[in-house]
């Protein structure tokens, strides 16, 4: 399948495309040695500025989902709003498990994701190249309380495992998973007959 770059997406306009408007932003950075540190803004501005500093320090970032209704703590009472539902897709041979993880390549999870949102109707989502698989975004209108948002993303689960698309059941409906941010992600945008690449995103 042909790819065609299109444009360029910044941090900043792909953090609005997940997240919602209202409530608290959480980045988080990891160290070499593994130690890892939540840091809560109140802007997507200050969000964004955050993740350029922990890139120039050589730390893993990460944003987490959700928003939050108070800058203390990533867990299920303080999530406040979410504008995503969420799928993680892991490529590739694990060595420690000696195995394969959910597809062998990155193409063979594209086809599935494919075949998977024609047969259950979903709109078109968002796919960010996530190093060693993929991301799978379906952005929401409007964002919806984590009440409302729960027994959806339970459903994609569900939804997943009936019609065997492989992914990781343990974030899909956790309003405390976060996501990797690379210096350098790819993201992409799933069209019927075809897969193109969409647009870069350069942090």
């Amino acid at each position: 399948t042909a790819l065609n770059i299109r444009n360029i997406m910044q941090t900043k306009d792909f953090l609005r495309h997940v997240w919602s408007e209202q409530g608290h932003y959480c980045v988080v950075g990891k160290d070499a040695q593994n130690i890892v540190k939540p840091f809560f803004v109140d802007t997507i501005e200050k969000a964004t500025l955050k993740i350029d500093v922990l890139l120039k320090e050589k730390v893993d970032v990460y944003y987490a989902c959700s928003t939050w209704i108070d800058p203390t703590e990533r867990k299920h009472t303080n999530a406040k709003e979410q504008k995503i539902l969420w799928l993680d897709v892991d490529c590739g041979y694990d060595e420690k498990k000696r195995k394969w993880k959910d597809y062998r390549t990155k193409e063979d999870a594209l086809v599935a994701l494919r075949l998977f949102n024609d047969t259950v109707k979903l709109p078109d989502p968002t796919i960010v190249d996530s190093g060693n698989g993929i991301h799978c975004y379906w952005s929401f209108t409007e964002p919806v309380d984590k009440v409302v948002w729960k027994p959806i993303a339970q459903g994609l689960k569900f939804l997943c495992v009936k019609h065997g698309f492989k992914s990781d059941p343990s974030c899909t409906a956790d309003v405390r998973t976060i996501k990797t941010f690379l210096t350098l992600k790819t993201l992409w945008l799933y069209r019927k007959g075809s897969i193109h690449l969409l647009m870069s995103l350069l942090l």
